[in-house]
């Protein structure tokens, strides 16, 4: 039998130190949500418009401006929720749905966004990901040239029992991804827009 260095032996020692300080490697898993399980509905409302109406101007593209964010409210989530996903989704987009805004990692007690936020800025302790037009972590206001048809926007807040821990360059396609099988509730509001 092959003897162990001292080197070797104190580096054994320090590893399994760190494991056993790190609780042991083993993380308490987050439970996920049967795939088949209907999230409860939660309400989403703006003061600035109602449901199924034109956005107004101001949260619309300005030339090169891509306008400011709506205010946005919402309510009904249920207990456990540790955070909040909120989407800005164009569904007439020219390949598809097309993303427009994306915050996620909010915090589990908010309950509302003001307007106006800022490029990159953090919003109720959430990350700001990638929108899909100009891939900025920033909110993206629905931008159509003259003449086109009124295209069909949706809000939605997802409330979910986890952190998704993602870096910002995330789109919602791999947030998606990773919040399968936590989400436990979810509203939307819908707007439309056309030049």
């Amino acid at each position: 039998m092959r003897s162990i260095t001292l080197p070797a032996l104190l580096f054994l020692t320090l590893a399994a130190m760190l494991v056993a300080a790190c609780g042991g490697g083993n993380p308490e898993p987050v439970p996920t949500i049967a795939p088949d399980a209907t999230p409860v509905q939660m309400t989403l409302t703006s003061p600035a418009f109602e449901d199924g109406d034109p956005l107004p101007d101001e949260y619309v593209c300005q030339g090169q401006a891509p306008g400011i964010s709506p205010p946005l409210r919402w309510s009904g989530a249920p207990e456990g929720t540790q955070s909040f996903v909120l989407a800005l989704t164009d569904l007439d987009g020219p390949l598809g749905p097309l993303q427009h805004w994306l915050v996620f990692d909010m915090d589990g007690d908010a309950d509302s966004v003001g307007p106006g936020q800022e490029t990159g800025e953090k919003v109720n302790g959430g990350t700001q990901g990638r929108n899909e037009l100009n891939r900025r972590n920033e909110y993206a206001g629905p931008c159509l040239p003259a003449g086109f048809p009124e295209h069909h926007y949706e809000f939605h807040i997802y409330a979910l029992n986890m952190k998704l821990g993602v870096w910002d360059r995330a789109f919602l396609v791999d947030i998606k991804l990773v919040m399968a099988g936590h989400v436990l509730a979810e509203g939307v509001l819908r707007a439309v827009y056309a030049p």
